[in-house]
């Protein structure tokens, strides 16, 4: 295995889900939401807007035994989904405190953790040592600066609605991608919002998988999505509705 290095890059995308209130079962949002910089619970959230590095992060709202559960989960599909073998490289986009890109550790060569925000590379730092984890690296750049070598799996977990420009970060993706590599996403359904604080409020999957053919990935299928508690510091929680979507580099 190879052992860690730290990149000196920038910033990229970070997974933070939107949602609904857990007495809300249709998707609706309300104006009080973990991105509404207005939110007098989330004071400590940062949000950098217009732009493929749109960044909502704070490692408490991520940090929580529900985020570690359904990341868990996530992982532990994927793995049931595609075959994996300790020669793969794989590349968790938007990897906030690294908690998917963790769970790969024993079946892959390396796992590259991207993400915008450098400064939470600490905390994956700190994670990957509870598990002594060392086969690692991080990209603190823009995805569409990624430089190194080319991987075999991409992961993005709650990402991809804070990409304005989505089809520049799929076609990037290809790019990144050996042949046959996969493309393993999970992110929510569509909701009602009042504000237009993230680019996308949600997807509908069908629309999602014809955007990712168009891009020309192939073999792209619609996956089920578990139900997903998003509870920030001091509120209630609210439950997100998300589906899942793998996808091969041609």
């Amino acid at each position: 295995m190879e052992d860690k290095t730290h990149s000196n890059d920038k910033k990229e995308t970070h997974n933070h889900p939107h949602y609904q209130h857990p007495h809300n079962h249709n998707n609706n949002l309300s104006h009080n939401h973990p991105h509404d910089s207005h939110n007098p619970h989330n004071k400590h959230i940062e949000q950098n807007s217009h732009n493929n590095d749109h960044h909502v992060c704070h490692k408490d709202l991520l940090e929580t035994d529900e985020n570690r559960k359904s990341t868990k989960e996530f992982s532990d599909d994927i793995k049931s989904w595609i075959k994996i073998n300790n020669n793969m490289i794989l590349l968790d986009f938007g990897t906030g405190t690294g908690l998917v890109g963790i769970n790969f550790s024993k079946d892959v060569k390396k796992i590259i953790f991207q993400d915008i925000n450098k400064s939470i590379f600490e905390d994956v730092k700190k994670n990957c040592e509870k598990f002594n984890i060392n086969n690692y690296e991080f990209f603190s750049d823009s995805i569409e600066n990624y430089n190194k070598e080319k991987v075999d799996i991409i992961t993005c977990s709650m990402c991809l609605h804070h990409i304005d420009n989505l089809e520049n970060t799929l076609k990037t993706f290809l790019k990144i991608l050996n042949s046959n590599g996969y493309l393993c996403i999970v992110d929510m359904l569509p909701v009602k919002v009042d504000k237009n604080d993230i680019p996308h409020h949600g997807f509908e999957p069908e629309k999602f998988k014809k955007l990712i053919q168009d891009c020309g990935f192939v073999n792209a299928e619609i996956k089920p999505g578990r139900d997903f508690l998003w509870k920030a510091p001091g509120e209630e929680g609210v439950i997100i509705k998300r589906f899942c979507l793998i996808a091969q580099a041609p």
